[in-house]
């Protein structure tokens, strides 16, 4: 086990380390589990791959064993967010109806990739989901707003602008506006903002290319951690991007709060915890991996990216550093 601050790292198996969590004492818990794809971590030796390997009907049992553990380890008021891969979904619905999860449907999220996994006769997949489970009706729900560019500006009569703003240089109409299901986002290199920019994407209103410029848009992407990223650096072959996990921590949980991370892999949820001001729990099984995300999560950037966050995505946690009644208003603080 290492301790850094409030957050709490345990490299064991997640069901070992489970026994040792009480029951209802997590406020949170936000994972990226195995998808049961075989994909593998070239970031560290062959014999980690084996992780996400499982025969015949070991992934439901497997899915349907750390879900048991979460809902009993999570308080009545709680939430469990997890990404999984759209091919497993079959596998995935029948192991949350084996629990007395509530899946709320309603947020079944999109995390729209920059980059997927080719194939050769399959479409290229530059989706991964996130389910939102419950244990009750009366979750606990903070809506999350985020900096966006006004592609169509509404005017009304007499010329009154309507829910937006001018940016700093007077003529790029931005607002603040909630997440959508599908979320996505761009940035330069996730916080680097010397870093190049990378790529287009294509605008699916006009068909034109979009380029990823740093500022959200109508339709773009979260850019992947990746091994030359100063701030979002890959340690890890599925890793998150840090401003998606904040955004969902923000969303169900409260400042001071538990959040928990039975698969924590390169950390990026340890990191995205404590720039939200939460305490965090994490089980990292491979040990390669876990020595890389406790380096990683020990020499985080944290003062730079907090400063993004804060010109990206507001809640309504009352008081909260990133609180909506703590920010400028628009006009004053539309930077990005």
């Amino acid at each position: 086990m290492v301790k850094i601050e409030n957050a709490t790292l345990y490299n064991d198996d997640c069901f070992n380390v489970f026994k040792k969590i009480p029951d209802e004492s997590v406020d949170l818990i936000v994972t990226d589990p195995p998808y049961g794809i075989s994909a593998g971590n070239t970031y560290h030796n062959p014999n980690e791959a084996k992780w996400d390997k499982f025969k015949d009907s070991e992934f439901i049992e497997f899915t349907t064993k750390w879900l048991l553990e979460a809902y009993r380890v999570l308080k009545p008021t709680g939430s469990c967010w997890f990404f999984f891969g759209p091919t497993k979904i079959h596998e995935i619905f029948e192991a949350v109806h084996s629990t007395e999860f509530i899946n709320n449907l309603d947020n079944w999220a999109i995390y729209a990739r920059e980059s997927g996994r080719g194939t050769t006769k399959k479409l290229k997949s530059l989706r991964e989901d996130i389910f939102h489970l419950t244990k009750s009706k009366t979750y606990q729900w903070n809506s999350v707003e985020y900096l966006r560019k006004v592609i169509a500006p509404y005017k009304m009569k007499g010329g009154i602008k309507r829910g937006w703003d001018y940016g700093p240089d007077g003529k790029t109409p931005l607002r603040f506006t909630s997440l959508g299901n599908i979320m996505a986002f761009s940035s330069e290199c996730q916080f680097d903002e010397k870093s190049q920019k990378k790529g287009t994407v294509c605008d699916i209103a006009s068909g034109l290319p979009l380029k990823f410029d740093g500022y959200p848009s109508d339709v773009t992407f979260f850019v992947n951690p990746s091994y030359n990223n100063k701030f979002d650096k890959a340690i890890h072959s599925c890793q998150k991007p840090i401003l998606l996990l904040s955004m969902l921590i923000m969303i169900s949980s409260r400042e001071g709060e538990t959040v928990l991370d039975p698969f924590f892999g390169s950390g990026s949820c340890a990191v995205a915890a404590k720039i939200c001001d939460r305490k965090f729990i994490g089980f990292e099984r491979e040990l390669g991996t876990f020595t890389s995300a406790v380096k990683f999560i020990k020499d985080f950037p944290y003062e730079t990216a907090e400063k993004y966050i804060q010109n990206h995505a507001s809640s309504s946690e009352k008081g909260f550093r990133f609180g909506q009644d703590k920010r400028l208003v628009c006009k004053k603080d539309c930077t990005t």
